[in-house]
Parts: C-alpha cells; sequence; structure tokens
C-alpha cells in the first residue's frame, strides 16, 4: 500500500514545503501528499490564503522540473498584483530529476480543511482513509509553535510515531533562494528529524505516562523543536540534550517523593 505525507499548512513561504515534499519522495517513498489546512486558528492561514498557498507548491515543482524557479517570498505584494510572476532559469541544474519524477509519478495530492475544535477527530479519519499510522507520515516544518503543540499531542494520542521536520542548517539567502531548495542541498545543508523518535521523547516518556502533565511536556517539546527551526537558530540536537536533562531532574524529584 502507498504512503501517504501528510504536511500541515501554516506558511505562506514555499520553498520549505517543496523541500519536504522533495525529501519524502526522494528518501522515503512516499506516493500520495495531502496537505492539511487547519482553519480557525490565530496564527495560521486563511481558507483563500491555504487555497494559494497549496496551488503554488505544485506550480513551482511543475517549474523546477522544467529547470525554472518562482519567487512567492512577497506574498501579500504578489497577491495584491492577482499573482503575476515570473519563472527565472536556475543556475544549478544537477538533480533536478527529483521534481520531474515529483510531478509525473505523484498518484495523488490534495488539499484538506479541518477545523481547529475537531483537529483528533479529523485527523483520525484522514489516518484511517490512508490506511492507519504504518502507511501515514506526518510533517510539522511550517506548523506555527501554538498549533504545533496541539498537533503533536494528537499525534501522542492517536499513536502517530512518524512525525517529522525538516530544518536547515543555514537560514535562507533571500538573494539566493535557490541555494536552499532540495536540489542544490546535500546531507551536511540540512537535517529531517522524527520528533517522536528524539532523545527527548523517548527519556521522559515514562514522565509523561506518570504525574506530569501531559501537555506540559509536549509544549516543550513541540517548542524545542519548532523553534530551532525559527528564529532562534539554535541546534535542535542542543535544544533536545537540554530538555532531556530537564525531564531526568523532574523524574528524580518523583522518585525521591515517594521514598
Amino acid at each position: 500500500m502507498t504512503k501517504t505525507l501528510l504536511i500541515f499548512l501554516f506558511s505562506d513561504r514555499i520553498d520549505p514545503y517543496v523541500n519536504v515534499i522533495a525529501h519524502k519522495f526522494d528518501k522515503m517513498q512516499v506516493d500520495a501528499v495531502k496537505l492539511i489546512h487547519i482553519k480557525d486558528t490565530k496564527t495560521g492561514l486563511s481558507e483563500k490564503q491555504a487555497s494559494s498557498v497549496y496551488n503554488n507548491i505544485w506550480t513551482l515543482i511543475e517549474a523546477l522540473s522544467e529547470g525554472y524557479y518562482i519567487d512567492y517570498s512577497n506574498y501579500s505584494k504578489l497577491e495584491s498584483q492577482g499573482w503575476t510572476t515570473s519563472r527565472q532559469e536556475l543556475k544549478q541544474k544537477n538533480n533536478l530529476d527529483i521534481y520531474k519524477r515529483i510531478h509525473e509519478r505523484l498518484t495523488e495530492h490534495s488539499l484538506v480543511r479541518l477545523g481547529y475544535s475537531e483537529l483528533k477527530e479529523g485527523l483520525s479519519q484522514i489516518i484511517k482513509k490512508v490506511g492507519g499510522n504504518k502507511f501515514c507520515l506526518l510533517d510539522l516544518t511550517a506548523a506555527t509553535k501554538v498549533p504545533s503543540i496541539d498537533i503533536f499531542s494528537v499525534c501522542l494520542a492517536l499513536g502517530v510515531k512518524s512525525v517529522y521536520t525538516f530544518e536547515l542548517v543555514d537560514r535562507p539567502n533571500p538573494k539566493n533562494p535557490e541555494a536552499s531548495l532540495y536540489h542544490s542541498l546535500n546531507e551536511n545543508n540540512f537535517s529531517y528529524t522524527c520528533i517522536s523518535d528524539t532523545t527527548a521523547v523517548k527519556s521522559s516518556r515514562s514522565a509523561l505516562l506518570r504525574k506530569s502533565p501531559l501537555l506540559w511536556y509536549v509544549g516543550i517539546v513541540a517548542l524545542v523543536v519548532i523553534s530551532s527551526l525559527d528564529k532562534w537558530g539554535g541546534s535542535a540536537l542542543e535544544q533536545n540534550r537540554l530538555l532531556v536533562e530537564t525531564c531526568n531532574r523532574d523524574k528524580t524529584r518523583d522518585y525521591q517523593g515517594e521514598h
């Protein structure tokens, strides 16, 4: 059975979504992609914006497959101009085959809308439709901090273990955005982390199941991972190490309190 990639839409930046899709398709044999728009979130996209982002992702992948780049970085300006864009010829044309294969061989891609209040039920139904946890991969790369906590909490509750984030080692250069696209990267330029399989989550699992409030730990884990993709520029591994130390101190206090 085919594997389905579930990506949560929160940002209007197109390039990160393309990187995630390209990496998953290249390394993890994904055959279908569902982009999930969570409605009614304060920091999320409007329904109109989500539709535009969805369409622009596939337009950019098609352009890349033909050797061209489209700059969608100034969303407000493009929206006011009726999405008038120009195609720029790529300087780096090696490894473009990945975009051609995505464009030609991806069996399905769709935009799914879920209400914020029905996140658990809606996500559960989507996972069941694609064949269950074994056949789906979730990505939180573009998720904003507060919604990411809820999404990751729901994933844990549903038993989903394949929750990932894509992180560039260096920040994108706005004067050379092509350099941050998947075809221009090597394995030293990015990391793709399974959040639910990090040392931090594994180390704190016993604490999650005992006294400590679930959302408190989930909130920290989500904030650590997402913040590592945000403006801090810190190392995800270093942030995870600090979280592990915090969890271990809490477990020690619990043990001492019981004896």
